[in-house]
């Protein structure tokens, strides 16, 4: 899945496959949301929307864009899985910006 991110033409796009993950047992709610107040009820299952379709380009009342919404979820769960001393994806910017 390509994941585009404002101001791509500063940085490659995204590559992202949900096999790693999957690899790891990560549960799908630790990405996949849809918040009702502050509960996430989005179930395995259930369809889901791409990124985009909450999180745009600008940040909105309450809601992240796109890049912080990704940096923030996909780098601070790195970040966190590290500091455990646990394996964790990249946090770098071209471990997960490389051009095509």
């Amino acid at each position: 899945m390509k994941i585009p991110v404002a101001g791509s033409r500063h940085k490659p796009p995204v590559k992202f496959s949900h096999r790693g993950h999957e690899a790891r047992r990560v549960a799908c709610t630790q990405c996949h949301h849809d918040y009702q107040g502050r509960r996430n009820v989005w179930r395995e299952g259930q369809p889901v929307a791409k990124c985009q379709a909450c999180h745009g380009l600008r940040p909105e009342a309450r809601r992240l864009d796109a890049k912080n919404a990704y940096h923030r979820r996909c780098k601070g769960c790195h970040l966190r899985l590290r500091q455990q001393g646990r394996q964790a994806g990249p946090i770098e910017c071209q471990g997960c910006h490389r051009p095509t």
